[in-house]
């Protein structure tokens, strides 16, 4: 709740929690202007998620515990943050994904997490 609050400080005017991979599609995705990603969900890999948002070329970071050799190395150059992090560290790097997209529009982030 407090990184939700975060990204509406900072502007998100639309943000989708998702605790499952099943409360997600592609179409979601493909719909989100950003994205904050755990790579390990509930015990599900959302690795697929991140590679669809990479190939649409919709800015997200990675938000995870996973150890780096952990990480598939197709998702090298994706910012991230590892846990345990702060809201700050989040919100800094989303914005940080944004900007190297030269989003002007309002943030819109779709968020999945544990």
């Amino acid at each position: 709740m407090e990184l939700e609050f975060a990204l509406r400080d900072a502007g998100a005017t639309a943000i989708e929690l998702c605790f499952r991979l099943s409360e997600t599609s592609g179409e979601d995705a493909a719909a989100a202007d950003a994205a904050i990603i755990d790579l390990d969900i509930r015990g599900e890999s959302s690795i697929a998620v991140a590679q669809h948002l990479f190939t649409k070329g919709i800015p997200f970071i990675i938000a995870t515990g996973l150890r780096e050799q952990d990480i598939d190395p197709s998702l090298a150059a994706v910012p991230r943050v590892r846990k345990p992090y702060s809201v700050n560290q989040v919100v800094d790097q989303l914005c940080l994904a944004l900007d190297r997209n030269i989003s002007t529009a309002p943030l819109s982030a779709s968020r999945a997490t544990e």
